[in-house]
């Protein structure tokens, strides 16, 4: 790799921080206006009108996240991952029926302990739920499951979908971004995996020749003696539920109504 390489990799994070950052400020007066547009008490019909507007306002918003998370350092502690994984599953579960589909958990176990970013690992988790649920037809499932082995444990996003290319991994995140495709730049994948390379892991996906996709996220299992403090870090979710954020790409518009939002 070359030196000029090498620089632009060390100086990529500040970069996309800094942008994250920017894009931040700007989406407060966004929000400033939408809730003057749309306050608490306004009716139905307002509300349904405001909803693509929040919509906008929480997909820029995560986007903001995927920025700032490119630069955001792994720091493990030991955590039981079942609950982890668990609680995010149940915290999708309704956005998944808003969409006509059915979320599945599954494990073996009640608990497992290993080391991990807990904060990193759930976006992550709903990164790749997002993408299941965007490109899962209504009527379809998606199963998250957790399977603890001797080295690794195997975390997978499974959906009843066409099935994807594994070519969306192929870019490493410094790389000229493509066209940007219809739900974004395209930055959670990347994020994703280098989520999972800050753990000492790896990120597959793979389709089946009659569709469907799964991604299997591998991660050490083991824990650490000094585990890393907790951070003070900056909210990227605007004070609103990080669910809806994250999943805010694949919901439709009734889903960003007071009675979600609240």
């Amino acid at each position: 790799m070359s030196e000029h390489r090498l620089q632009r990799e060390r100086e990529l994070p500040g970069i996309l921080g800094q942008i994250s950052g920017q894009l931040r400020g700007q989406l407060e007066d966004f929000h400033r206006a939408l809730e003057a547009l749309s306050p608490p008490d306004a009716g139905p019909a307002i509300d349904q009108r405001a909803a693509p507007l929040w919509r906008s306002y929480f997909r820029l918003l995560r986007l903001a996240g995927n920025l700032a998370g490119l630069g955001r350092e792994v720091r493990l502690a030991n955590d039981d991952l079942v609950g982890l994984c668990r609680a995010v599953a149940d915290r999708a579960a309704l956005p998944a029926e808003l969409l006509g589909l059915r979320l599945e958990f599954r494990c073996g176990r009640a608990s497992h302990i290993a080391a991990v970013d807990a904060g990193l690992l759930e976006r992550l988790l709903l990164n790749l739920l997002s993408n299941a649920f965007r490109f899962t037809p209504q009527g379809g499932s998606v199963v998250l499951e957790v399977r603890p082995e001797r080295e690794w444990v195997r975390l997978t996003v499974s959906d009843t979908g066409p099935g994807l290319g594994a070519a969306v991994f192929d870019r490493p995140p410094g790389d000229r971004l493509p066209a940007p495709p219809p739900h974004g730049l395209g930055l959670g994948l990347p994020l994703c995996r280098q989520i999972a390379q800050g753990h000492g892991g790896s990120l597959v996906l793979s389709s089946g020749g009659s569709g469907g996709t799964t991604a299997i996220l591998s991660l050490p299992n083991r824990r650490v003696k000094d585990q890393a403090a907790a951070l003070w870090e900056v909210d990227l979710y605007g004070g609103y539920n990080q669910t809806l954020v994250e999943l805010a790409d694949a919901l439709p518009e009734q889903a960003f109504t007071r009675r979600f939002l609240d």
